[in-house]
């Protein structure tokens, strides 16, 4: 069986034209921090049931992201990366 998991580069909380949208390389709080991955956590799959989705972030001046929010069995809507040369460690 192909794996259909790819890197994802953008997810959408909720209606896509309403919903919450966090991206890959986004700056938030004036700068002060940058989306740097979003990861579905597949351990917390494995322990609990059920999806999770993990976003990453780092500081400004910091150089090791860290974890920002989760979010649980909500509706979702996810957008890969598609250019597979494109590497997360620029973000």
């Amino acid at each position: 069986m192909a794996s259909t998991k790819g890197i994802i580069r953008k997810i959408t909380f909720g209606d896509l034209k309403d919903g919450l949208t966090y991206k890959v390389g986004q700056n938030m709080f004036s700068n002060s921090i940058r989306i740097t991955a979003i990861i579905q956590d597949d351990a917390y799959f494995q322990e609990y049931g059920k999806v999770r989705y993990d976003v990453y972030v780092i500081r400004s001046g910091e150089s090791v992201s860290q974890m920002w929010k989760s979010f649980i069995d909500l509706p979702i809507a996810i957008e890969y990366n598609m250019n597979p040369q494109e590497d997360y460690a620029t973000y």
